[in-house]
């Protein structure tokens, strides 16, 4: 019984780490991740600036509705950064693969010419 579930849910169901791992080794999927990573710091360091610019323009503000309200805005941020960004993607890694591109070109050359150096 115990071995029929495993290869039933073997065969049916992948595993999500996988499929993860397989991703991230992609440049897309690289690319996604320090998108997301990048747009986290970006929220991160405009929160408490917000904070203060919110009780500036609305002193009758309570502080812990500044708080919020700047939460939301450093979250809208974010979005529109990170949506921006995915979107885009293939804009922005036909530039990173023709610089991969060229620097591959360029390291083929130096090989040729030690190459026909040493001979």
């Amino acid at each position: 019984m115990h071995n029929r579930f495993r290869r039933e849910s073997r065969a049916g169901l992948s595993n999500p780490i996988q499929n993860v791992t397989k991703s991230m080794s992609t440049s897309q999927g690289q690319y996604t991740f320090y998108a997301i990573i990048i747009c986290a710091i970006i929220g991160m360091a405009s929160y408490k600036p917000l904070i203060f610019l919110v009780q500036r323009f609305n002193p009758a503000m309570p502080p812990q509705g500044a708080a919020d309200l700047a939460n939301l805005i450093s979250y809208g941020i974010c979005v529109v950064l990170l949506i921006a960004s995915l979107l885009k993607m293939q804009t922005i890694m036909a530039v990173i693969e023709k610089r991969r591109l060229e620097a591959f070109n360029q390291r083929m050359e130096r090989r040729k010419e030690s190459n026909s150096s040493d001979e």
